[in-house]
């Protein structure tokens, strides 16, 4: 991992100095990539064979998506998990998933990642800095972009505001 997404490690172009741009002492870069900063730790702890959503980086990229990971968080939620209406994309609320179950903009989810059933985690949690490295790329500007055909986003489905896959 790079950036503040490793375990002590220091960036060196910090979003400044501000207690909000420092989050808690991570030292987030000033533009926080999502193919550098948060898709590495998305593969560790949602997928790679240790999670369930996110495969890896590579395989939606021969059917039209941009990568795996990508694909995942840029998708809309399962109306099973998420059944407001509409039904909100992944990115909008997967810090609401982390931070308790059941949240308001996704009321059928569990807290991720999911506990078995004696209350311990079955993957460990995102460090905090990486949570804030996650907040970090979800806070950098929208960008309007078709996504990848899927069963959430079906052929003729309009371009939408999305985080930028940077």
């Amino acid at each position: 991992m790079t950036g503040a997404a490793g375990a002590g490690a220091a960036g060196t172009a910090g979003k400044g100095g501000s207690s909000a741009n420092d989050a808690g002492g991570c030292n987030l870069p000033a533009i926080v990539s999502f193919q550098k900063d948060v898709q590495p730790f998305l593969i560790t702890s949602c997928g790679g064979g240790n999670g369930c959503h996110v495969i890896d980086a590579a395989s939606t990229t021969a059917n039209g998506g941009y990568n795996h990971a990508y694909d995942w968080i840029t998708a809309g939620a399962h109306p099973s998990s998420c059944p407001s209406a509409p039904t909100p994309k992944r990115f909008e609320i997967v810090m609401a998933v982390i931070n308790g179950a059941d949240p308001v903009s996704c009321s059928r989810s569990r807290i991720m990642p999911p506990q078995n059933e004696t209350g311990a985690n079955l993957r460990k949690p995102l460090a905090a800095c990486q949570i804030a490295l996650l907040q970090g790329w979800l806070d950098e500007p929208l960008v309007t972009q078709s996504h990848r055909v899927d069963d959430t986003d079906p052929v003729g489905t309009a371009p939408f505001p999305m985080p930028p896959f940077n």
